[in-house]
């Protein structure tokens, strides 16, 4: 019952605030108003975390000239949850010049902030809807006028993130395992692994390597190579048994 009292008190704020807007306002004033907001709503949906687009200076010229300075303009934001955070003037001087002065750079300071606590996704798209229809149906702008719109991103729950950060940290590079990267296929975000039959050049050359070695180590090891030395006298031919037609002979 409390979320739909809020969101009714959104609603009527956002209504109450957009009347103000185009009741107030030139039309190409309402127009260019109604453009800025709607990108800086856009900015608030899609870069949830992002500081910069949660705050905004009144002060800043091109806002101030764009929205601060049109009735129903800031009205807007405030429905949308954004809350004024004015800095301490400090002490000001005793004079009316310089308190005049301190109270002008007060103002000037003050900001629009959108804490968390305050920040509604829902409200948010409330609001880009009820300022495009405003746009299209009072102004009679077209779509091509407007900012593009995009569905906010999924929300990022902490364990989640931090689960993936663990498995991805836990998994080690192994420089003897298979590897294979296809460029188009991990472009398309397609994970390709290798298949079960798919060797590596550097395991075939290990393969090979490993082969070689065998035969040379059996080939080192055979049984019966032996050397036998066989004497004669000059101009004579040495004689050889059958069985030892395989020896090596050797002149002396």
């Amino acid at each position: 019952n409390n979320n739909n009292n809020n969101n009714n008190n959104n609603n009527n704020n956002l209504q109450k605030a957009m009347d103000a807007l185009l009741t107030q306002n030139f039309d190409a004033d309402s127009k260019v108003c109604i453009v800025t907001l709607l990108k800086m709503i856009e900015n608030l949906l899609q870069q949830p975390t992002n500081s910069k687009v949660r705050s905004i200076r009144v002060g800043n010229p091109t806002f101030h000239s764009k929205v601060a300075c049109r009735p129903g303009g800031v009205d807007i934001l405030m429905a949308c949850g954004f809350t004024r955070e004015t800095p301490s003037p400090g002490l000001l001087s005793s004079t009316s010049a310089a308190a005049t002065t301190a109270s002008n750079n007060t103002t000037t300071a003050t900001m629009l902030v959108l804490l968390p606590s305050n920040e509604s996704t829902s409200t948010l798209i409330e609001a880009r809807s009820m300022l495009v229809q405003c746009a299209l149906q009072e102004l009679q702008m077209t779509h091509q006028e407007l900012p593009k719109q995009k569905p906010p991103p999924p929300p990022v729950t902490v364990g989640k993130a931090a689960s993936t950060s663990k498995s991805q940290s836990s998994s080690c590079f192994d420089p003897y395992k298979a590897q294979r990267h296809d460029a188009a296929s991990s472009a398309a975000g397609m994970k390709v692994t290798p298949d079960s039959t798919y060797v590596s050049t550097t395991e075939k050359q290990l393969h090979h390597y490993q082969q070689k070695q065998t035969k040379l180590e059996q080939q080192s090891n055979l049984a019966g190579f032996q050397r036998q030395l066989v004497a004669g006298l000059p101009g004579t031919t040495p004689t050889h048994s059958a069985s030892n037609s395989a020896s090596r002979n050797v002149d002396v």
